[in-house]
């Protein structure tokens, strides 16, 4: 099979399949569950790291390494479970996976700790000339992208039984698009998606746009915007650097000056 096929498709879901008859060969199954929820506002975005990365170390003790590779990430309007591993043991990690994320649940001492570390990660983006000059640069281009001061003002106040709603409710309510790379027959394929579509519990009466298109768009602005960007620790100076961008019409003058 040289190219993925839909074998699969309802008002629900989606699932493609790429076969590859080699027993030695290496499989991947990913799930991506879209939702528009996770970007309503800037308090889901936030919701969405956090638990994605909470779900990711639950995951990480629970799993050998030596079985196969767990990736759980957020993607603008989506939440990715990817497995790489075996087919005996590719099963075991997804049905794990899955099972985690409709089950979610964290101890008071766990959320605090998961959140607190989101926040310093976000922090750290500030101190970094990297981190704080795509800040800018994804502020000016996303619409959909709120910056880290405001995702950090956000997660501050999130509660745990907030969040644990959250997760319950974009399970219910996410629409899922698989895919299968690997040695599946078209039968064994579908039987292992659907397995994770029980284990989430979808409400049989949501509805979604099978190609949603709720996720992060480009807005050039309407005027130029220049962003510069200096190392912000002074006692570093072998990590100096000095970037800019500009957007829209620039002056010669204007460039000139931003060089000097």
């Amino acid at each position: 099979m040289k190219y993925p096929q839909k074998i699969l498709q309802d008002h629900r879901c989606q699932l493609w399949l790429k076969r590859e008859k080699n027993a030695n060969l290496s499989s991947i199954v990913q799930n991506t569950l879209r939702c528009g929820m996770l970007l309503e506002n800037t308090r889901s975005i936030a919701m969405s790291i956090i638990f994605t990365n909470a779900l990711e170390n639950i995951l990480d003790e629970e799993i050998d390494g030596d079985e196969g590779k767990c990736i759980i990430y957020s993607a603008g309007d989506a939440i990715c479970i990817k497995i790489d591993g075996v087919n005996d043991t590719i099963k075991f990690m997804l049905n794990k996976a899955v099972s985690k994320l409709a089950n979610f649940e964290l101890t008071g001492p766990e959320f605090t700790a998961k959140k607190i570390q989101t926040i310093e990660k976000w922090k750290a983006g500030f101190t970094s000339v990297e981190g704080y000059g795509d800040e800018l640069f994804s502020s000016i281009f996303w619409e959909k992208r709120p910056p880290s001061a405001e995702l950090i003002d956000a997660a501050n106040t999130i509660t745990r039984t907030e969040l644990i709603l959250f997760v319950k409710k974009f399970c219910q309510n996410c629409w899922i698009q698989g895919l299968i790379h690997g040695d599946f027959t078209k039968k064994e394929a579908a039987v292992l998606f659907k397995s994770s579509l029980a284990t989430l519990k979808l409400y049989e009466t949501y509805n979604s746009n099978p190609t949603p298109d709720i996720g992060r768009h480009l807005q050039p602005p309407a005027t130029p915007h220049v962003i510069k960007r200096t190392n912000l620790n002074s006692n570093d100076g072998a990590n100096f650097e000095k970037w800019f961008w500009y957007i829209g019409e620039v002056s010669i003058q204007e460039q000139m000056r931003l060089l000097i």
